[in-house]
């Protein structure tokens, strides 16, 4: 969207778009005259504006820098000469070079030969162009990507993807009553969050922070549990105990949703399998129990279901498996299992460990 001001000296108007210098993309406001940026701010009228940091301040500074690189250059000297003797060439030149150079390893030692490395999506504008880049390396017929990460991103990304199938979704601010922040400081890493969770607050929603620190957002918490560093394990445990015992948990969910319901073999703490049932089972069909017959039931992890869908499915109690070799071994669910893990650490033993 433009809006432009004329006068007889110079045009100015204002560009609404985002700013692509990390992974937030917040909305901005550019005022450009005379076909250059002169300031960018914050888009308050955008859904998710109002906020805007120093680094997408700093976005003019970047565009105009003297030294920036606008165009390619080719070397003309050997690689090791104190002077590289850099000549521009048009983009055209560039892109041909480069294509010929890549078609030329393929042809010579295969498209894996080649490998693709990019930068950090948190410090770069490079985020909008990562699925084309992904795009390229796929098409030229390559899976050798190589990237970055941050040490508050692949636990919280990656890890969500193996747990869930998909990536962490953007929390529903709007409708919590209560939020949780373990180990973040949105103040800091993503301003939209920390102005959605300011909001949501003064309208009465309650923030619990597990931190170290009182920072950020975290010195304004209605509960602060300030752990001690590296026991975020003991805490998570304790509230597992008290979501299990006092029946905090959905229990539908669990049944269905979840792999609590896998059966555990007792002997050796291994998932049971239809490898463990039949000498032709197979060892990706695992194996819960049927509380309606009474008898086992199987998994399928290709099709992602059970073999009968009017099971249900237990998630605690223990029970006697026949064997292929006509042994009798002992299982009971992953959800009693782990209910078993986390009545170790209640809240009061749990306390000693995380202060």
């Amino acid at each position: 969207m433009l809006n432009t001001v004329m006068n007889s000296e110079r045009s100015t108007h204002t560009v609404r778009g985002f700013c692509a210098l990390c992974t937030a993309h917040c909305a901005t406001i550019a005022t450009v005259s005379d076909g250059k940026v002169v300031r960018l701010e914050a888009d308050s009228d955008h859904p998710n504006g109002g906020v805007f940091c120093l680094k997408g301040k700093a976005a003019p500074e970047l565009v105009y820098h003297p030294d920036r690189l606008n165009y390619p250059l080719k070397r003309s000297r050997p690689r090791g000469d104190s002077d590289p003797g850099w000549q521009r060439v048009s983009w055209d030149e560039a892109l041909d070079d480069i294509a010929q150079r890549l078609n030329a390893i393929r042809a010579r030692f295969g498209a894996r030969a080649v490998a693709l490395a990019k930068g950090t999506g948190g410090g770069t504008s490079v985020s909008d162009a990562e699925r084309w880049l992904a795009r390229l390396l796929n098409r030229f017929g390559s899976p050798n990507w190589t990237s970055t990460t941050h040490v508050c991103n692949w636990h919280k990304d990656t890890g969500f993807t193996y747990t869930f199938g998909v990536e962490i979704p953007t929390p529903d601010v709007a409708h919590s009553g209560a939020f949780l922040l373990w180990g973040h400081n949105p103040s800091s890493t993503s301003l939209i969050l920390a102005h959605d969770i300011v909001a949501a607050r003064k309208r009465g929603m309650k923030i619990v922070a597990v931190d170290p620190r009182r920072v950020g957002i975290a010195a304004q918490a209605d509960v602060l549990l300030q752990v001690r560093p590296g026991t975020d394990g003991a805490l998570a445990l304790a509230m597992i105990d008290v979501a299990i015992k006092e029946k905090l948990f959905d229990d539908s969910f669990v049944r269905q949703w979840t792999n609590g319901t896998f059966l555990i073999r007792l002997d050796n703490g291994s998932a049971l399998t239809e490898a463990d049932l039949f000498a032709s089972g197979s060892a990706d069909r695992f194996v819960a129990w049927d509380e309606i017959v009474g008898a086992p039931i199987l998994y399928d992890s290709l099709t992602g279901g059970f073999e009968r869908q009017s099971a249900r499915l237990a998630i605690a109690g223990q029970y006697p498996i026949v064997t292929k070799d006509g042994s009798t071994i002992f299982c009971e669910p992953a959800f009693a299992r782990l209910a078993v893990l986390a009545a170790e650490f209640t809240p009061e033993q749990s306390s000693s460990i995380t202060w």
